[in-house]
């Protein structure tokens, strides 16, 4: 403060309050006498909000940290069990894709290859539901990740079921187009896979069935 001129402490004076307190002063030592314990004590309480903010980061980091460690053998787990998963039915789906292949149908290769990737898109979907009730608001380069972020909202009202510790007249919404869009997914997917037994046959058919020309005669195998 002492490094400031009387105008610069006026405006000290403003910024907390002490417009009326500062006015009757003549000497600038008086100002500094009257900003002081009210700097001193504003900035006190600044100090130790920015601890409180730093100790809470540092237990959350403790905490996420303690967490992870306690359930990491669970969570390795569940982790290898579901990419373990989609390693078996990507396998599955080339080995099928393969035999439509070698059976001579490409369109059933391609609608087995298209059903893979409706349960991968369904995964995803389903996977940024249970993540974006999780992830903080902050975290928004994750949450860029996720498809609830991609896709519009489209949220329910669950009716009279307050919220607690909420206002009056706050209710439970719940955004179903998560919901919709998998619903769809499964529908597409179901529809793809009653299309490659068709097409298998079809197609086989189709690959098996040679023309001979026998003079002026043509036949089929």
């Amino acid at each position: 403060l002492k490094g400031l001129s009387t105008k610069e402490l006026m405006a000290v004076a403003r910024t907390y309050g002490m417009d009326d307190e500062v006015r009757g002063a003549v000497e600038k030592q008086e100002i500094i006498a009257l900003l002081a314990p009210v700097v001193s004590d504003a900035e006190a309480r600044a100090r130790r909000k920015r601890r409180r903010a730093w100790l809470g980061r540092a237990g959350l980091v403790v905490a996420c940290i303690g967490t992870a460690w306690f359930f990491r053998q669970p969570a390795s787990g569940a982790v290898d069990a579901v990419f373990g998963t989609l390693r078996a039915q990507w396998l599955e789906k080339c080995a099928l894709a393969a035999y439509a292949v070698n059976a001579g149908s490409r369109r059933a290769a391609a609608a087995i290859l298209v059903c893979f990737l409706l349960d991968v898109v369904a995964f995803w979907v389903r996977t940024s539901v249970v993540a974006s009730w999780v992830l903080p608001r902050r975290a928004t380069r994750l949450r860029a990740l996720l498809a609830t972020t991609w896709l519009p909202s489209f949220p329910m009202s669950l009716g009279g079921a307050s919220m607690p510790g909420a206002a009056p007249g706050a209710t439970w919404s719940v955004d179903v187009m998560p919901i919709v869009v998998a619903w769809v997914l499964r529908a597409i997917q179901r529809r793809v896979e009653g299309l490659v037994g068709p097409l298998l046959v079809q197609d086989r058919r189709r690959h098996h069935r040679h023309h001979h020309h026998r003079g002026d005669e043509w036949y089929v195998d």
